[in-house]
């Protein structure tokens, strides 16, 4: 990320604390954090924040990393060029439910670990199959990204 994304991706956490109503301390603890890990995205210190961390802020915040990195803050995320924009569990969503596409999406992953010889734990499978159904659906494709799918399983294997 260059410091402009960092400065905006710091400003949409700030704009997230300010609506759940929480200090940057209690986010930290709830997002079981180090202290200053989000005191140091917030004033540039980290250029590159973790995914685990990334994924713990948002999760706390209860909304997606792509809300982090999205929209708002002119940051759209590209297989390579950001940190992946992991969303937190689908369920519950009132988003539209493909589930062809999420079966589209579940077997590319699996065949993309095997393919690449990796061994993926539950979690980091469902993490990838969620993130890769959530941005087929966000772009309106029918069928899952296959760049981006290997992209996120390498990236996700090496977390």
């Amino acid at each position: 990320m260059n410091a402009a994304a960092v400065g905006k991706l710091g400003q949409k956490i700030k704009e997230k604390i300010s609506e759940v109503g929480i200090s940057v301390h209690a986010l930290e603890k709830k997002a079981g954090l180090k202290q200053s890990a989000v005191q140091n995205i917030l004033y540039g210190k980290s250029q590159k924040p973790s995914l685990h961390i990334m994924q713990a802020i948002a999760q706390a915040l209860n909304c997606s990393v792509l809300e982090l990195l999205e929209e708002e803050t002119e940051i759209s995320p590209s297989p390579g060029e950001y940190l992946s924009p992991l969303m937190t569990p689908l369920r519950g969503n009132n988003e539209i439910w493909n589930s062809d596409l999420y079966v589209d999406v579940i077997s590319m992953i699996n065949l993309l670990s095997k393919k690449m010889s990796l061994s993926l734990s539950k979690e980091k499978m469902l993490n990838c199959t969620e993130e890769v159904y959530a941005y087929s659906l966000k772009n309106n494709k029918n069928k899952p990204d296959k760049h981006f799918a290997e992209w996120l399983v390498e990236k996700t294997s090496n977390s």
